[in-house]
């Protein structure tokens, strides 16, 4: 492995996270049919507008936003289709950021360095060994830094994209609460079972967990 390695893989901080890469985002739809399949089941993912990269900020989305304008002024795609993607685009790289940011935060608190000051040290010829060796630091401390990098990888983009609540499926019982279609029917509470009848005429009893429909 090249001297350099391992400090530009932590400085790069490529999340290997699961839904990252080429996740399926809920903001715009995927290509084709299968695109929109997995659109469908992906979380909604809602940034702030600071959160939120632009072209001034991202030389990607940049040269993302050249390209599109230059398929517009060919007549190869129209605004409305180049809006669409552009904003795909500022959310996918805008995510990317967050999760990498999120992941190398604990290895630089271990440093004690910015990131700037990492990627100059990687530059000089500082190899992440060299500077952990030089900080004092163990090899353990360095592995639970990269574990926590990791684990606040997973909770930025949890709270970044928080998967939609699952809807219960009719006749499923849920805290005492049987759900049949629109049918609203009686709750248990304390060991106290109450009987409620349903939209279509139909009672239902809910007894210890049990449901009896008459």
């Amino acid at each position: 492995m090249p001297k350099n390695r391992l400090a530009v893989l932590a400085v790069a901080g490529v999340a290997t996270l699961s839904g990252v890469t080429g996740i399926a985002l809920g903001h715009g739809g995927g290509h084709g049919h299968h695109g929109d399949k997995r659109a469908n089941k992906a979380a909604v993912c809602n940034l702030s507008g600071t959160q939120l990269l632009t072209t001034e900020t991202s030389p990607a989305l940049a040269a993302r936003k050249a390209r599109l304008d230059a398929a517009v002024a060919a007549g190869r795609i129209d605004q409305a289709t180049a809006d669409k993607r552009f904003a795909r685009a500022q959310l996918k790289v805008s995510l990317r950021k967050i999760v990498r940011d999120a992941q190398i935060a604990p290895l630089l608190t271990l440093l004690g360095m910015t990131e700037q000051e990492l990627r100059d040290a990687a530059e000089a010829g500082d190899s992440l060994r060299d500077i952990v060796e030089e900080k004092g630091i163990t090899r353990d401390q360095l592995r639970q830094a990269l574990r926590d990098g990791r684990k606040a990888a997973r909770a930025a983009l949890r709270t970044a994209c928080p998967k939609p609540s699952k809807t219960p499926k009719p006749g499923t019982t849920t805290n005492g609460t049987t759900t049949n279609g629109t049918t609203t029917t009686g709750t248990t509470t304390n060991g106290t079972t109450t009987t409620g009848t349903t939209t279509d005429g139909t009672t239902t009893t809910t007894t210890t967990g049990t449901t009896t429909t008459s």
